[in-house]
């Protein structure tokens, strides 16, 4: 255990170093793919407000909706974090080598590396929150911000493993960047960075809830920013601990199946 955290802890001081070595490039690309997506989302849902003459729909008014895309952008950072490459690189370039001889945890040293910036975006996260309360009067409660933090970091682990399985696909497939443009597409439909949830026809909301991602982005936020959930607290939890498990099971069957397709040749 202890070896575990040594060999996470180092990961994550590397990747932290390349981070602030760039952290112009770094900080750019955060504020302004976040800025682009709270401007659109506020010029869109103000129109949408005039139009109807109303000052609030389906629960949210537009301060509320407002606060919404910023938390759920961020978050979806959060998830993604480094984004797809991680792992297969090493497996296309043969840098897996030097991991398979090294005394260390392949899959602890990557993900001392996937959650540093997760871990970077998710303090901008805390941060931001205290000064929606202080400056926009949020109806956030310590609680609630506390509990879409566990919940978060426990949707971060989960789609880590779900990322995984992708990677390793890299064993048998010459590319795998499709399925991580794949999975970040049907991420944005079904866990509602496009839109809340509550905004989709009845029989769509329904079925997106036979899948992960409602519980991995929605609810956290909803949880987050004090809105109305139809789940509780320890239900999430519960629905995380499964998808984890189910997740961790899978990436742990492709590793063991797809290691033995790898050659060590690289590109």
């Amino acid at each position: 255990m202890k070896k575990n955290l040594n060999i996470f802890i180092h990961a994550f001081t590397i990747e932290l170093r390349k981070v602030f070595a760039y952290k112009l490039e770094f900080w750019a690309s955060f504020i302004f793919s976040v800025a682009a997506m709270v401007v659109v989302s506020y010029l869109l849902w103000q129109s949408i407000f005039e139009v109807n003459n109303v000052t609030q729909m389906k629960g949210y008014d537009l301060n509320e909706l407002v606060i919404y895309y910023f938390c759920i952008s961020i978050t979806h950072k959060i998830l993604v974090s480094s984004g797809m490459g991680i792992i297969s690189r090493d497996i296309y370039y043969g840098d897996l080598n030097k991991y398979l001889l090294y005394p260390v945890s392949y899959q602890i040293f990557k993900s001392g590396t996937y959650f540093t910036k997760s871990l970077i975006y998710l303090c901008v996260l805390i941060i931001s929150l205290l000064g929606f309360q202080f400056f926009l009067s949020a109806d956030l409660n310590i609680l609630t911000c506390l509990q879409g933090i566990l919940l978060i970091l426990s949707s971060t682990l989960a789609f880590f493993f779900l990322t995984t399985i992708l990677e390793l696909f890299a064993f048998w497939a010459e590319n795998i960047w499709s399925l991580g443009i794949m999975i970040r597409s049907i991420m944005a439909f079904c866990g509602g960075w496009m839109i809340p949830l509550t905004f989709f026809p009845e029989s769509i909301y329904n079925f997106i809830h036979y899948t992960p991602f409602p519980y991995l982005l929605y609810y956290p936020i909803q949880t987050l920013t004090n809105q109305p959930c139809e789940y509780s607290f320890f239900t999430l939890v519960l629905i995380h601990c499964f998808w984890i498990l189910i997740f961790y099971g899978l990436q742990a069957l492709v590793w063991h199946k797809g290691k033995y397709k790898y050659s060590g040749v690289g590109i």
